[in-house]
């Protein structure tokens, strides 16, 4: 089988499996595990801050990309999220734009060891990666 092939059917699966959960997995969650900084396990000069403004979650990408810009603070907006967490997934969207449930994209999201490790889709906050099915993982610091 091709990795195209399995990909495509890994996600076929995970649809699957998604369609049968209950209501109470679509809860929201407060996202007070997800407050602190976090390390990329494989890029250590890369860190998120997670914080919460007003009622809101968000998720701050500091990472090279950002730093290494010539006008970084102009751009902090543009590497800042809002973000709901699920049992299984996250809630994306662009700091900053109205917050309507059509603004925010799903992604899967899992915990390796909860309060202190989880991995995520790199195109959820970093599409600028081009990569297909790569995960990164993030550790807390604090």
């Amino acid at each position: 089988m091709t990795p195209r092939l399995v990909c495509i059917a890994g996600t076929f699966i995970v649809l699957l499996l998604s369609g049968g959960c209950s209501k109470e997995e679509e809860k929201t969650l407060s996202g007070r595990e997800l407050m602190g900084v976090w390390v990329d396990v494989q890029h250590r000069a890369d860190t998120l801050v997670i914080y919460k403004e007003n009622d809101d979650l968000i998720l701050f990408d500091n990472s090279m990309a950002y730093r290494l810009h010539a006008n970084a603070a102009e751009l902090r907006r543009s590497f800042s999220y809002s973000i709901h967490l699920k049992n299984n997934a996250i809630d994306i969207a662009q700091y900053g734009h109205l917050k309507i449930a059509g603004d925010f994209k799903r992604y899967w999201f899992n915990w390796l060891q909860k309060g202190v490790l989880f991995n995520l889709p790199s195109s959820s906050i970093r599409p600028f990666i081009n990569c297909t099915d790569c995960q990164l993982c993030f550790e807390r610091v604090k």
